[in-house]
């Protein structure tokens, strides 16, 4: 599993990963960059980056990776700055048996570490993307949305973020399915 910024996983496919932890599955969370820029403070700065903000990320990352059972391994990349060869070096240390992602054809939302991590992970197979304007499997988490929520909700530092962009009771964290675009 990508995830391009501590929350990723939570709010794009956190129920899944926990349907996954839930199977027995071994679950690892590549976390690229260290969230230094990822507050509505940073952005009116013009993502002035903040060490105190990515320890505090770094934290909650840590935390929530707990709570889900995931293995953390972060790489404390920059944000806004991520390439491609870190992660693909990372994904061939893991070596894993399905990847997480986001789809870098993603047309609707352009962050552009989401899309360098997707285009790092497109390589490799079998591959799921989450954060797609064309899914082909999705997955049913109503099962585990209290604790996908609960998850979501232990990046405390984000919801400021959120209020604006994914609100807690909005379609994209309450829905009780994901979707990913599968490609074998």
């Amino acid at each position: 599993m990508i995830a391009p910024h501590p929350d990723d996983l939570e709010i794009f496919c956190g129920g899944t990963v926990i349907k996954h932890v839930r199977g027995g599955d071994r679950v690892i969370e590549i976390l690229a960059t260290d969230g230094q820029k990822g507050s509505l403070l940073s952005f009116l700065r013009g993502w002035k980056p903040s060490q105190q903000l990515a320890r505090r990320r770094r934290e909650e990352a840590e935390r929530s990776a707990s709570f889900l059972g995931v293995e953390l391994r972060a790489l404390g990349l920059m944000d806004r700055e991520l390439t491609v060869p870190p992660l693909q070096e990372a994904l061939k240390r893991e070596s894993p048996d399905l990847i997480y992602a986001p789809d870098p054809e993603f047309t609707f939302y352009s962050h552009p570490d989401h899309l360098t991590a997707g285009r790092a992970a497109a390589p490799f197979r079998p591959i799921r993307f989450y954060h797609t304007t064309r899914p082909n499997l999705r997955v049913d988490i109503r099962e585990v949305l209290k604790e996908k929520k609960r998850a979501i909700k232990l990046h405390r530092s984000q919801w400021s973020v959120w209020g604006l962009t994914f609100p807690l009771r909005g379609r994209r964290i309450s829905t009780p399915f994901e979707e990913f675009r599968e490609l074998r």
